[in-house]
């Protein structure tokens, strides 16, 4: 499996995967306003995706997406806009790899040597999504109740991460 940097060809997996769950539909109610942020990331650079290979077969089937921003929060520190996983495709490490990839990847890329912090929002409601970074070492940092949609409070998570060796 390997983690790309997403291309035009890549979006409507990506649609597929990002905008099904609940998620997706709240915070985007509408598929092509969607479309149009994701196409934003795209063209930014921000997206990347995890396919599946198998060997000598190119890689095509995209089992997860990550859209997170080098220097998102504060000018400074990676911030993860969104990840995805494919039905099919969960609890078989993917999330886990694609999270790995965002918290090292804007330090290997030598732009962040001294922004050792990473940072997400996660909705209170998504306590799966909680407990996931809080096991991979998240702590909560803040709380901004109504931020995105009304009567869901956002929770700001953050990580002290290192290069890894």
């Amino acid at each position: 499996m390997s983690i790309l940097l997403a291309e035009r060809a890549d979006l409507e997996q990506c649609i597929d995967i990002l905008f099904i769950p609940e998620l997706g539909k709240l915070y985007f109610p509408k598929r092509k306003l969607f479309q149009a942020e994701l196409e934003k990331g795209l063209a930014a650079g921000e997206v990347y995706v995890k396919k599946s290979t198998c060997e000598g077969i190119t890689p095509t089937n995209i089992q997860g997406v990550i859209w997170f921003q080098r220097e998102g929060l504060f000018h400074s520190f990676p911030y993860l806009h969104m990840i995805a996983v494919r039905d099919e495709n969960r609890h078989q490490g993917v999330g886990a790899a694609l999270m790995d990839f965002y918290e090292q990847e804007p330090l290997r890329a030598g732009e962040n040597h001294l922004r050792t912090k990473a940072f997400l929002l996660v909705s209170d409601f998504n306590t799966s999504a909680q407990r996931f970074y809080e096991n991979r070492g998240y702590v909560e940092t803040g709380r901004f109740e109504n931020l995105f949609r009304k009567g869901v409070t956002e929770i700001l998570m953050m990580k002290k991460v290192r290069v890894a060796q």
